[in-house]
């Protein structure tokens, strides 16, 4: 790449990629159970959920 190069993205055009990486930047991840039990005996149980966001 030199330093007079140009690059155009042209929506009518496509992107010339096999997937859209649009569908990329936000991964949902399935929710899980995470559980966990006090000095007590108290016991939790929560949902988890972890997601990409770039």
């Amino acid at each position: 790449m030199t330093a007079d190069a140009s690059y155009f993205y042209t929506p009518a055009e496509g992107h010339g990629l096999p997937h859209d990486p649009l569908n990329a930047i936000v991964g949902p991840r399935p929710i899980g159970w995470i559980s966990s039990r006090s000095a007590e005996g108290v016991l939790n149980l929560a949902p988890y959920s972890f997601f990409n966001a770039f």
